[in-house]
């Protein structure tokens, strides 16, 4: 597996300068960073609470939205993992049925067959039919 070209990029939050070692697009990477810078101003600003604490306040936020969004994505999986398991069910039920559909297919077929009068012979007209008036 090729390890993917790792590259430098020159970030400014909160006023501070930090160079990011990544293998991520730059401009995503810089987005972060001024999502980051903002909130954590806005946070200084608002509250009057200094860089570190805004910085460790943002951070807490964030942890919270991943754990929150981690959360739900694992009980999506097990929902879909569940509807799955369902849809398996439910395809092998129908497998089921047909088959059950086709046998009594044929065995209808064979209980026609056997309740098919026979045929008159030759110049006989059939039990109980009416005579044709020519």
């Amino acid at each position: 597996m090729e390890k993917e070209k790792k590259k430098r990029i020159r970030l400014v939050i909160a006023d501070n300068m930090f160079t990011l070692l990544t293998s991520d697009n730059e401009e995503y990477s810089k987005q972060l960073a001024a999502t980051l810078d903002s909130e954590i101003k806005e946070l200084c600003r608002t509250c009057g609470k200094p860089v570190t604490i805004s910085a460790i306040l943002v951070a807490l936020n964030s942890r919270d939205e991943l754990q929150k969004l981690q959360t739900g994505t694992a009980d999506l999986r097990r929902q879909l993992f569940n509807y799955l398991s369902e849809i398996t069910e439910k395809d092998n039920l129908i497998k089921q049925l047909r088959a059950e559909n086709r046998r009594l297919k044929t065995e209808n077929a064979l209980y026609r067959a056997r309740l098919k009068p026979e045929p008159p012979l030759s110049n006989e007209r059939p039990p109980f039919s009416k005579k044709r008036s020519s």
